[in-house]
């Protein structure tokens, strides 16, 4: 009988470790081998990707990525799974605009981005706990507006959408994306 893993959950620092760009740049390109449906990005693009263009990307100011690994987060061991969280500044610097149906006002949108788990680790809780980690980071952004987080799910994925249902995301209301569905929580 295989005895209960440990999980270690961790934030990735900035400036980005070694071990960080390696073990991130890895679970990455595993999801969208396996999952590619999961993903806005394909693994032929990002497998071109050189080691300054992972690093930039963990680093990018306004991006939260977090990973789990099964003992220590800086071991040699790879990561099982990763999240991000991209705060209005990125979302704003990078010319993303958000629905308007989904944030309006004075709301602050949020994005869950890159959310996966390797299969063999799934139903364990870890996906729970990585998008957790993203609700607290935005709750401690002290920005001073009302604060939602996006995400989109393709339409398809039963399995997601109920998954982001039991966090507490809602659909829509502008889910006339061919590509996927619209989800939000408040926070």
């Amino acid at each position: 009988m295989e005895s209960e893993r440990t999980y270690t959950f961790a934030k990735v620092s900035v400036p980005a470790t070694e071990a960080h760009i390696t073990h991130y740049s890895s679970i990455r390109l595993s999801g969208l081998k396996i999952d590619p449906q999961a993903f806005g990005s394909t693994f032929e693009r990002e497998a071109q990707f050189t080691r300054q263009q992972w690093k930039e990307r963990l680093e990018t100011p306004g991006r939260s990525t977090f990973g789990v690994s099964p003992q220590s987060f800086d071991d040699s061991l790879s990561w099982v799974g990763t999240a991000g969280i991209l705060n209005p500044t990125m979302l704003e610097a990078v010319g993303y605009t958000t629905p308007g149906d989904l944030v309006a006002g004075d709301t602050a949108a949020y994005m869950v981005v890159g959310m996966w788990v390797h299969p063999e680790h799934r139903r364990k809780g870890l996906g729970r706990r990585l998008i957790e980690m993203g609700f607290k980071v935005v709750q401690d952004d002290e920005i001073g507006k009302p604060k939602k987080i996006l995400l989109k799910v393709h339409r398809t994925n039963e399995g997601a959408k109920l998954f982001y249902s039991n966090l507490g995301f809602v659909e829509g209301p502008v889910n006339n994306d061919s590509d996927g569905i619209w989800m939000s929580k408040k926070i």
